[in-house]
């Protein structure tokens, strides 16, 4: 259509911006795309991940069990979050746009510390090693709360040329809070390692572990630093 007008007076100048326009258009247009098949994704591994906890008696222990979902990339500097779901605005109070790009420890600001938590979380990151624990983080309206998080590398691809791995790390918290307003201290610290052991269990179901990574093979898709041809997308599941 454009080329077929330039006997009609348009220049060729004013064609290519056309063209140009037209060519941003459809990126923008396939990056949107991108960005909902993703949110749908992220929501159907949120939803299954807390049907899989009721099965297994997650909601005898706690309140709600709504999962949060966030997914870093170690592979970049400071270990930046790459994704998050829903539940996580919800539960930290912060936006995507305000969490994509940051490294997580901005939550764990004015929280205190657990050396032995700090050094296992920086292994986890280097390593992709698991690590689950429960962690003091603060909400975006300053008021702290416990969640329980379960953090574990997931091998996306592989590069063909040097056989380098490009893996995310994934995050499941569970924010366990509430529970401290109907139980004690030490019932709380007795039923941790219960819903420590639920967690580790769904993580490690092949439904749930199917789900994520077709969520991964978006992301990766999505990151810039993996746009070459030598990277091949595993075809199955792959934890670290």
């Amino acid at each position: 259509l454009f080329r077929s007008s330039t006997s009609a007076g348009l220049s060729t100048d004013l064609l290519e911006d056309m063209d140009m326009s037209m060519d941003l258009l459809e990126a923008t247009s396939r990056q949107s795309s991108d960005c909902d098949y993703l949110h749908l994704l992220m929501e159907d591994v949120a939803m299954t991940l807390s049907q899989a906890a009721g099965r297994n008696g997650l909601g005898n222990l706690v309140p709600g069990h709504d999962f949060a979902i966030s997914i870093n990339d170690p592979s970049q500097e400071d270990n930046p979050i790459i994704a998050i779901s829903d539940e996580f605005e919800a539960m930290t109070g912060y936006s995507a746009e305000e969490i994509t790009g940051r490294s997580a420890r901005f939550l764990n600001e004015d929280c205190p510390d657990n050396f032995h938590h700090c050094m296992e979380l920086h292994n986890t990151s280097l390593t992709g090693k698991p690590f689950i624990g429960v962690l003091t983080n603060t909400r975006r309206d300053g008021r702290q709360f416990l969640k329980v998080l379960n953090q574990r590398g997931f091998t996306v691809a592989n590069n063909t040329e040097t056989g380098e791995e490009h893996w995310l790390l994934v995050s499941l918290h569970l924010d366990v809070s509430d529970m401290l307003d109907t139980i004690d201290q030490d019932t709380f610290e007795e039923r941790i390692p219960e819903i420590e052991a639920v967690m580790d269990k769904m993580m490690n179901n092949a439904v749930i572990a199917e789900k994520i990574m077709a969520m991964m093979r978006v992301l990766h898709q999505r990151l810039p630093h993996m746009q070459k041809p030598e990277w091949l997308t595993l075809s199955t599941p792959q934890w670290r």
